[in-house]
């Protein structure tokens, strides 16, 4: 799809089509300008007064803010396109708005059966594909992070097998990355050796198979994740050091590509390896950067995770009184989180 500048933004197509380049500049690693495209888009549709068009640009705000992990904005920009699209009659907008609200809740942790809300949403595809895969995978998402991973493996498998004959939001790797991750998922609540093993063969075939999809589709955030997840399934198979190397990868590869969003959560996977490694200054730092990406997102839980990470290192380093006082930042900053998620109106 060729680029389309803000000022060629004159009617409804113009206005979808840079709609669906915002997204797909996110899931190449531009995040910033697949936002800006996305805001752009619906100053646009605002002075034109379609409101067809502005649920377009926000619901694709929603999906790049989804992506750069910033799910706070992503629920308001979802809730406004909710809000907008019951004017429009169109129920796959609803949909995507429904979607990325939820998936919001379903991010920021907030109370409720998601597994039944997804359900319902993923019930009203309405025929349309690139909504019911979408939908299928956030599905999936919800079901996994519920121990059901059976019923989460079926959703993805019917996602991927639409995705191979029709364009979405949620591409083929994106959706193959997601079934590494719940061989993670299953790894991780396995107890048994024999189950453990299992889940980390399934998982990292799938995440090498994401990661050769990921490059030919030029998804930078998904060849990132994909190498991340390869290397906490390689942690839990009992390959700490070969693990660290691939997630040390994944972050060489989202800093070398400006894609630094997606890896506060790496960058504390390493730290807490590098702990256990004795490697207290090379924790410290990994912390400190998560804590930095976390900021830049904040509200995030992120900047609580890191915040504890590094009074771990303070702690091992046998100063209490800087592990006291960032104990303390992190318990203000889950308050602070708390209090964030409280202020939105997810009922809209």
């Amino acid at each position: 799809m060729p680029f389309l500048p803000p000022e060629a933004l004159g009617d409804e197509r113009s206005l979808t089509d840079a709609s669906r380049h915002a997204v797909e500049l996110a899931r190449a690693g531009s995040l910033r300008a697949g936002l800006a495209l996305a805001s752009h888009a619906r100053r646009h549709a605002r002075s034109l007064e379609t409101v067809h068009g502005e649920v377009e640009a926000l619901n694709a705000a929603a999906i790049v803010h989804l992506i750069r992990g910033d799910a706070i904005c992503a629920a308001a920009a979802a809730i406004d396109a909710t809000q907008l699209a019951r004017a429009t009659d169109d129920p796959v907008l609803v949909g995507h708005a429904r979607l990325s609200l939820a998936m919001a809740r379903l991010t920021l942790g907030i109370p409720g059966d998601h597994c039944e809300h997804l359900a319902a949403i993923a019930a009203s595809a309405s025929g349309d594909a690139a909504f019911e895969i979408r939908a299928r995978v956030t599905l999936g998402i919800a079901l996994g992070d519920a121990g059901r991973f059976d019923e989460a493996e079926v959703e993805f498998r019917a996602a991927l097998s639409l995705g191979r004959n029709h364009e979405s939001t949620t591409t083929p790797a994106r959706i193959v990355t997601n079934i590494a991750n719940l061989g993670r998922k299953r790894a991780m609540a396995a107890a048994e050796p024999r189950e453990i093993a299992l889940a980390c063969a399934d998982g990292i075939w799938h995440a090498h198979w994401a990661r050769s999809l990921a490059m030919e589709e030029g998804g930078v955030p998904v060849i990132v994740d994909a190498l991340a997840v390869h290397g906490a399934l390689l942690v839990r198979k009992g390959n700490p050091r070969e693990g660290a190397a691939l997630l040390r990868e994944a972050i060489a590869t989202g800093r070398t590509h400006r894609c630094h969003t997606p890896l506060a959560w790496i960058l504390c996977e390493l730290g807490g390896l590098l702990l256990d490694f004795g490697d207290l200054a090379g924790a410290h730092e990994a912390y400190g950067e998560a804590l930095e990406i976390g900021v830049q997102l904040t509200p995030s839980r992120k900047v609580e995770a890191a915040c504890n990470g590094i009074a771990r290192v303070e702690e091992r380093s046998g100063d209490a009184e800087a592990a006291a006082v960032w104990r303390a930042r992190a318990a203000a900053e889950a308050e602070a989180y708390r209090r964030s998620c409280e202020h939105l109106k997810f009922d809209a």
